[in-house]
Order: structure tokens, then C-alpha cells, then sequence
């Protein structure tokens, strides 16, 4: 009996030997992984069926921080899991109101997994009505064109665009700005698109529209005083009489074509076409330029001109 009972042990000893280590081993691993622990994780949160009349203008925390306990082989690998709470705004009327967290929500967690805390425990949220409103578009500058120019004027396109957003918001609006659009080096007129600056607004652009800025460039403009330029009457019925021959234009342009340009070659045209005989009227005449100089005609004064019945000679000088 005691030699088959040292044959037992001795017979196929490595053997043995390998599957008792082996058996340790797999106890050993069972036991870690049923012991529980407790890990800290993030939640992500969101919101849903918020009505499409209202707007929240509260801000979310960014994440919820939770501990979460259970079996080490359940909690493995759950820092890497996205876990979210979902907050279901269907039926919220505008207001402040508090939506408290409940554990079961959370998104993500393996059977198993308790959670044993929250942080925090409920979210305050806002909820404002929704208006449209159309407002102008203002454009910003940052820096300076190259040196000798400036900023003649500028276009954009659109001049109004819609917003949408939390009412007591877009009622104060009368405006919107761009993104910044930067002068600094140009040396020459350039279209630019760009958004809206809505940051920090619980407002946005209606089909995230964007807008085209032309910004033109140039040398600065000057003003200039043309003496005498005299009146050209046209499309004169009868015989037309003005109460001044000639008159002073003062223009507004770049300085180097405007310091360039000579009296004769501007023309001051009065279209008496459509004036009925026997009456008096105040006109102002039309300001002929060189084609392709775009200057600004400034206190143009009216021209008195009287419409006889029929052409008399007179003392007076007359002007056909």
C-alpha cells in the first residue's frame, strides 16, 4: 500500500508538477478578478428633444466625474470607455429648471459596475425662447495698409443677414461683427470671406452663413476747389435764363489724379428737358469727369433757371 502510494507522486512527477503550477496560477488569477475595487471615470453630457422654439443658454459641465465599484475584470479598461448622460429636454418650458443625475443613465457601464458617487449630483439648466432677427453686418479691422495708403471704403456682402438665438439676446442686437480681418501689408484693394463672430453668444447665423468683405485701398483722398467752371445748358425749350454763369466745384479723391486734373476738363451740364415755359426752378447741375476718375462731388449749390414763354433778347447774358 505505501509503494503505490509513492508511485502515485512519483509517476509523471513533471507532469504533475506543471499542472499543479498551472492550477495556482488560474486560482490565483479567478480570486484578483473577483475582488472588487472602485476606479474614477468621466461622463460625457448631452442633451436631447429640446423644442426647436427654444434655446438653452446655460452651459453644460463638460464632464461628469463618477466612482465606479465592482469585480476588477468588470471595471478593466473603463477609463477608456466613452460613458454619457444623456439629459431628455422634451416638454421644458423657458426658464431655469434642474435636472438631476441618475446613475442607471449613464452610458456605457458594464453589468456589474456600481456607481457610488457623482460629482455633480444635478446640472442647472436655463432655457430661453427663440427669435429670428435680421441685423446689419459690421466689419473689423486689425492693423494697417501699406505705408502712404488707407482705407478707402469697404463692401459687404450681404449688408443683412439672419440670426437666430435666445430672444432677450438678439433683441439687443443691432449688429453683428465679423472675424477679424487683418490690413497689415496690403497694398492693394482684396476681397476676403469671413464669419460671423457669435462667440460667447448664445446666438448663430442662420445656415452658418458667411460673408465677402472688399476692402478697397488706395492713396489718401483730398479735396480740391475747381474756380469758375462754367454752365452748359441743354434741351432748352424756349430761351432759359440762370441766375449765375459758372459756378465752383469742389471734388474729393485720390490725391495724385486729383492734383493732375485740370478745370477744362471738367463740364458742368444743365438738362433743362422737361421744364415747362413761364416758371422758375432750382437745379443742380450734372458734374461731367474724365471717364474712369472716380471722384466726389461735395456742396454742389443749386442753379436757378427760369423758362421764358418765348426767346426774348435782353440785356442779360444768355445762355443757350
Amino acid at each position: 500500500m505505501k509503494q503505490k502510494i509513492i508511485r502515485f507522486f512519483t509517476t509523471n512527477l513533471l507532469f504533475k508538477l506543471v499542472s499543479l503550477g498551472f492550477a495556482v496560477v488560474l486560482w490565483i488569477y479567478v480570486s484578483l478578478g473577483q475582488t472588487e475595487s472602485e476606479v474614477p471615470a468621466k461622463v460625457s453630457v448631452e442633451t436631447k428633444n429640446l423644442s426647436r422654439s427654444l434655446i438653452r443658454t446655460s452651459d453644460l459641465p463638460n464632464e461628469l466625474e463618477i466612482k465606479v465599484r465592482g469585480p476588477r475584470t468588470v471595471l478593466r479598461g473603463i477609463r477608456d470607455r466613452q460613458l454619457r448622460y444623456v439629459i431628455d429636454l422634451m416638454g421644458a418650458l423657458p426658464g431655469p429648471m434642474v435636472a438631476k443625475v441618475y446613475a442607471p443613465k449613464i452610458e456605457g457601464l458594464s453589468n456589474g459596475a456600481k456607481v457610488t458617487e457623482i460629482v455633480p449630483s444635478q446640472i442647472q439648466i436655463t432655457i430661453s425662447e427663440r427669435k429670428n432677427k435680421t441685423v446689419r453686418v459690421n466689419p473689423i479691422f486689425r492693423g494697417k495698409p501699406s505705408e502712404g495708403l488707407e482705407v478707402l471704403g469697404t463692401l459687404v456682402e450681404p449688408e443683412l443677414v439672419e440670426i437666430s438665438g435666445a430672444k432677450e439676446e438678439v433683441d439687443l442686437l443691432t449688429e453683428v461683427d465679423t472675424e477679424i480681418i487683418d490690413l497689415t501689408g496690403h497694398g492693394k484693394t482684396f476681397t476676403v470671406e469671413v464669419g460671423l463672430d457669435l462667440i460667447n453668444r448664445h446666438v448663430e447665423a442662420v445656415n452658418d452663413q458667411s460673408v465677402k468683405i472688399t476692402v478697397q485701398i488706395g492713396e489718401p483722398n483730398i479735396s480740391r476747389i475747381f474756380y469758375g467752371i462754367p454752365i452748359e445748358v441743354r434741351n432748352c425749350a424756349t430761351e432759359c435764363r440762370l441766375n449765375r454763369a459758372e459756378l465752383d466745384v469742389q471734388l474729393e479723391g485720390a490725391q495724385a489724379p486729383l492734383l493732375q486734373l485740370t478745370p477744362n476738363e471738367l463740364k458742368l451740364v444743365l438738362d433743362a428737358g422737361g421744364l415747362e415755359p413761364g416758371g422758375t426752378y432750382e437745379v443742380v447741375p450734372d458734374l461731367k469727369v474724365p471717364e474712369g476718375m472716380g471722384f466726389r462731388k461735395v456742396n454742389m449749390p443749386p442753379v436757378k433757371v427760369t423758362i421764358l414763354d418765348q426767346a426774348k433778347k435782353s440785356g442779360k447774358k444768355k445762355i443757350k
